[in-house]
């Protein structure tokens, strides 16, 4: 049988035409969507960056929609920012209250945030104090902590020639007290608390009362300008796993 009787005679000829046909299109079909999607991204990256480059109007900076959207504006363009870093970045977003550890400006963590203090801290910022705050990443510049990034053991080696953990961790019941902060003063106070549990709540009143003991002598003896502090409590395993996560000079993008 010639080719062409085959086409047109044989049952398998209509599939053998048909088959790659429909590939063909689906091919084609995802070429063009993938298009699409990318000038939407570009669409919406001109349209950040043209408003980013538009001053703000402080007589309008009152309203609330006027706020909202620079602040949504400014985590675009964050986002964007830190998406061309090879290391581990940290986001802040107040709209759905979590705390991000971000990866080419994506999340691979998103912690909720169990409570924060002050509440309102930004609500009475004018346009140039949370252009400072909210227009670009800044990294964390120093920072402390009562745990480890990394937990070194020592070990040694039994007759099977396996390695053995001659110290105990004792780290495991603590939960993380974590400080840092960010090149435009911003000072982040992280406490780990709970477990699992919704209903469990942070003893808020307390870890602040710590937390000004023991800074207490050091703003007596080295008279520092006020440094606005903000603190975070997180439950204690995602508080732990974004810190020993990040690189130690971190950028930080934050979101109202």
């Amino acid at each position: 049988m010639n080719p062409k009787d085959f086409f047109l005679k044989s049952p398998y000829g209509k599939p053998t035409i048909i088959g790659p046909g429909i590939i063909l299109l689906f091919a084609l079909l995802f070429f063009v969507e993938l298009y699409l999607a990318q000038q939407q991204i570009k669409r919406a990256t001109d349209t950040v960056t043209t408003a980013l480059n538009t001053e703000i109007n402080p007589k309008s900076w009152g309203s609330k929609e006027q706020r909202d959207l620079w602040a949504e504006k400014w985590w675009i363009s964050n986002q964007l920012a830190v998406a061309k870093l090879d290391s581990m970045s940290l986001g802040i977003c107040f709209k759905d209250s979590t705390m991000q550890l971000l990866f080419k400006g994506l999340p691979l963590i998103k912690a909720p945030i169990r409570h924060m203090w002050p509440e309102n801290m930004f609500n009475d910022l004018n346009s140039t104090g949370y252009a400072k705050l909210f227009s670009e990443p800044a990294y964390i510049i120093s920072q402390t902590a009562n745990l480890p990034k990394k937990v070194f053991r020592k070990v040694r080696v039994n007759e099977e020639g396996e390695a053995v953990p001659v110290d105990s961790v004792g780290l495991v019941g603590t939960h993380l007290w974590w400080t840092f902060t960010t090149e435009n003063h911003l000072k982040i106070v992280v406490t780990g608390f709970g477990g699992d549990s919704l209903d469990l709540k942070p003893a808020v009143g307390m870890n602040l009362f710590t937390h000004h003991l023991t800074t207490l002598t050091e703003d007596f003896f080295y008279r520092k300008s006020y440094q606005p502090t903000l603190f975070i409590w997180l439950k204690d395993t995602d508080a732990k796993a974004i810190y020993k996560a990040l690189p130690h000079r971190a950028a930080v993008i934050v979101g109202d």
